[in-house]
């Protein structure tokens, strides 16, 4: 094997490497992000659950047939947040890239004032860079 097909085999691979890196990396910021859209869904539906309740609570009428689409719309999200979190934790296997961190830590933008999760550059709900 000559030097030029030395260094051809060395930059292929090298190559390889770097598009399977990337690829991982795509993949888990795709992940990241439907993981925090479906946690912005979850809050908004226990927001939703929580107001149906004060309302029964209010007129006197709290009954668990009246919270019940709330409760199975919060089931569902909270099942589909797993599934994501069970994806990225597949991607991370033995994977030797920097983690990226999904967590619940949350900062108020400094524009609307609606939190946003931390790691993210740009505000969910107004667009506003943080």
């Amino acid at each position: 094997m000559g030097f030029l097909d030395k260094v051809r085999s060395t930059v292929g691979s090298g190559v390889s490497r770097v598009t399977s890196e990337a690829d991982k990396t795509f993949k888990l910021t795709r992940l990241s992000s439907e993981l925090g859209a479906k946690r912005h869904e979850l809050d908004k539906a226990f927001q939703d659950l929580g107001r149906a309740a004060f309302t029964s609570l209010e007129n006197g009428t709290l009954k668990d047939e009246s919270l019940d689409e709330a409760r199975r719309s919060i089931d569902d999200l909270q099942a589909q947040v797993k599934t994501l979190e069970e994806e990225i934790a597949e991607v991370r296997v033995g994977d030797k890239t920097p983690e990226v961190k999904v967590t619940a830590v949350e900062r108020p933008c400094p524009s609307c004032g609606k939190d946003v999760p931390e790691g993210m550059q740009f505000c969910g709900h107004c667009g506003h860079a943080v």
